[in-house]
């Protein structure tokens, strides 16, 4: 039997896509947003050049008609994630069998470790190749990228799963008025004794209270987990500012909402994306924790500094407000980090309420899966 060119593989989609071009009919997965990915698992570079893509959606795709509060761009209700129900990809490398092969073994580890579509990272745009075990994947740990997993819970969406751990995790969680502060600053004051950080000291200018920087140990821990264009406060929401710390005030915005514009010191880094990926496949969900983002060339953000100033509005309703700026820690382990995380989630020590989002952490258990 002559071997053919093009090579076809059977793909299923595990959550719904966040598609730029959602409203248009033959919308689906983009071969442009696939192919970088898999150019860098190719053993031969190369090869990159040589081969094309072609994706297929053969049924018709069902139209989520409710985007999660996870994405905050804006998007019309009914027309807002897609699913597809039948993709194929097909695979041209002209008759090349040596990158054939090397398409066929890297192209699992490719949907293995990525997500597509817009909000990607917050498990958007789940795929996988049919018939494939991705356990066996992650097990093999071909790529040296540590995975985490939890079980998808029936009683909730997948995504308020991601949403109340991600929040657990990064900027913390307000429940009746009394804010949960994150995993990552509990980790850091454990770690390196850590007071301030990025969320309290933009909450004391706000007051008016007096930051002496010179004296104070600031970092801006969170952008390690995904660099943030701004941080905004909204009006009247009360929360406890550092009570563990018999500071007891009740912070409450009284000029309405304040919204602080964060930039690179030297402006080259814009953008970081979150080293933390969630996929939800089948009845799990998985959490990929990508240190190589550190490690990239252009984006290298530890001991990076940034600037957090009020935009013009805000500025003109706190006008005693000052410019701060502060560094990305140079020493810091995802790992060790996510250990962290799941030894507060599991023996439940994030938060004491009745809330549906502590609701969720609680009947969820997070392990190590490689």
């Amino acid at each position: 039997m002559p071997h053919t060119p093009i090579k076809e593989y059977e793909l299923k989609q595990h959550s719904p896509i966040i598609h730029f071009q959602y409203d248009q009919n033959n919308a689906t997965l983009r071969a442009t947003d696939l192919k970088p990915r898999l150019d860098e698992l190719l053993d031969n570079k190369g090869h990159k050049k040589r081969y094309k893509l072609r994706i297929i959606n053969e049924g018709d795709h069902v139209k989520k008609t409710r985007p999660h509060s996870m994405y905050f761009g804006k998007l019309k209700k009914s027309n807002a994630m897609l699913f597809f129900d039948n993709v194929k990809l097909q695979v041209n490398t002209f008759f090349n069998k040596t990158l054939a092969m090397e398409i066929e073994q890297a192209l699992p580890i490719c949907f293995a470790y990525n997500n597509f579509g817009a909000r990607k990272s917050k498990g958007f745009g789940s795929f996988f190749v049919k018939n494939t075990s991705i356990e066996q994947i992650y097990k093999n740990n071909k790529c040296k990228h540590a995975v985490y997993c939890f079980d998808k819970n029936p009683a909730w969406e997948a995504f308020d799963q991601i949403d109340a751990l991600y929040k657990a995790m990064k900027p913390g969680v307000n429940v009746d008025g009394f804010y949960n502060k994150s995993l990552l600053w509990k980790f850091f004051h454990n770690e390196y004794n850590l007071f301030n950080w990025e969320k309290r000291l933009l909450k004391l200018n706000i007051i008016n209270r007096s930051i002496d920087l010179k004296e104070m140990k600031n970092f801006y821990i969170r952008g390690l987990l995904g660099l943030a264009n701004n941080y905004f406060f909204k009006d009247l929401i009360e929360t406890q500012l550092d009570s563990e710390y018999s500071d007891n005030e009740i912070f409450k915005l009284k000029n309405g909402p304040a919204n602080f514009k964060v930039t690179h010191k030297n402006n080259k880094i814009k953008r970081f994306e979150s080293p933390v990926t969630f996929k939800p496949i089948n009845d799990k969900i998985y959490i990929i924790l990508r240190n190589d983002k550190y490690e990239h060339d252009r984006l290298k953000i530890k001991g990076e500094h940034f600037d957090f100033y009020p935009n013009f509005k805000t500025k003109k309703n706190y006008a005693y407000l000052k410019k701060l700026w502060l560094t990305i820690p140079k020493d810091f382990s995802l790992e060790k980090f996510m250990n962290f995380v799941c030894i507060e989630i599991n023996e439940n020590n994030f938060m004491n309420s009745n809330s549906s989002t502590a609701n969720i952490l609680k009947n969820m258990n997070i392990y190590r899966i490689n």
